[in-house]
């Protein structure tokens, strides 16, 4: 028993470092926003009903001026999310980064794809993150 509170403590204390990486994206993306030196529309992974981005190669293309901390935290956090699987980034993206409807993985995952996937997306981003 020890053992599997253990491990519900680890998840629930890794699930709050992507809260914290996703509250820091956030602050930036609205830096960006503000300043409105960059086309934030280019970062953008997903549209507002969590949708991809049609043209991934395009993504990060744009008239960028400077390298402002706000662009290289935002950058940084697109990368990593890009770098683990699809699904993986879809359920961060949409949970933690650009929240979307509750339960808007309904239809798309089951309930027990959604949790595993959700655990799986936390672990390989934050591997990637601290890489």
């Amino acid at each position: 028993m020890p053992y599997i509170k253990k491990k519900c403590i680890k998840i629930k204390e890794d699930e709050q470092k992507v809260v914290e990486i996703a509250r820091n994206y956030n602050i930036a993306f609205q830096k960006l926003i503000v300043e409105g030196k960059t086309d934030v529309s280019k970062l953008y992974l997903y549209d507002s009903k969590c949708h991809e981005v049609s043209d991934r190669d395009k993504l990060f293309e744009g008239k960028f001026i400077g390298n402002s901390e706000s662009y290289r935290k935002v950058l940084s956090v697109n990368m990593a999310l890009l770098s683990i699987g699809k699904d993986e980034t879809v359920i961060l993206y949409n949970d933690y980064f650009f929240p979307c409807a509750k339960k808007w993985w309904v239809g798309k995952y089951s309930c027990s794809a959604y949790y595993r996937l959700k655990k799986r997306a936390i672990e390989k981003f934050l591997y990637v993150v601290s890489q």
